[in-house]
């Protein structure tokens, strides 16, 4: 697994959870992420994230 996939997971896993449980500081804290995976767009799921993102 690249570091990407890993930092991705990890990320993802945590940001549903704050969804999940109601935690907005954590979601805000997710969001501010988007500029660091910015470089990775292309990496599979990353984009999908991102907008993910975005829309919470």
């Amino acid at each position: 697994m690249c570091p990407a996939h890993s930092v991705l997971a990890a990320t993802t896993e945590s940001f549903d959870l704050a969804r999940r449980i109601g935690a907005e500081r954590c979601v805000t804290l997710a969001r501010e992420l988007v500029p660091a995976f910015k470089p990775d767009r292309q990496v599979d799921g990353v984009a999908d994230f991102i907008e993910r993102l975005r829309a919470a």
